[in-house]
């Protein structure tokens, strides 16, 4: 598993799990290996010391990420059921997946705020109930915020 700008991109956050966590951990890049060999259901979740990992898409034939938008939701219906499982109540800091390099094949250009309203809407259906004071925490990268209209998810704050 190698960060090579064509499978796995050095600006995602996959690139850089593995180019700054485990650059110099060569018991976890072993371990993180056997777990990236195994297959998984989407939205299955590995614990690799305070990070999630999740198997989050499918390669396509051009060995590109991608998945259709009933994937994505299960992914994420599955992601909140394991998060519940596996995170023993403590926040949980996620970013708005889908919004690099991966493909939602049957929405070429939806658009990332969508995408958030997917995921809020997703883990509200979910069984997962963060108590208090656990929060589930969205990053949204700094170059994309000017493309969400954050105070239409206000009340979420709350």
């Amino acid at each position: 598993m190698q960060v090579d700008n064509i499978i796995i991109c050095e600006n995602s956050l996959h690139g850089f799990f593995l180019n700054k966590i485990l650059s110099s951990d060569d018991n976890g890049l072993k371990e993180i290996q056997n777990i990236s060999n195994t297959k998984h259901a989407l939205g299955h979740i590995e614990r690799y010391k305070d990070f999630l990992l999740v198997a989050f898409s499918k390669l396509n034939k051009a060995n590109q990420a991608s998945l259709k938008l009933e994937e994505y939701m299960a992914c994420l219906l599955n992601f909140w059921n394991e998060v519940n499982i596996k995170y023993a109540q403590q926040d949980v800091c996620i970013p708005i997946f889908g919004t690099g390099i991966t493909r939602i094949e049957d929405y070429i250009d939806i658009e990332d705020e969508k995408i958030l309203e997917i995921i809020l809407f997703s883990f509200k259906i979910s069984r997962i109930r963060l108590k208090k004071p656990a929060k589930l925490i969205i990053v949204i990268h700094e170059d994309k915020r000017k493309d969400f209209n954050l105070s239409k998810f206000e009340y979420i704050k709350k």
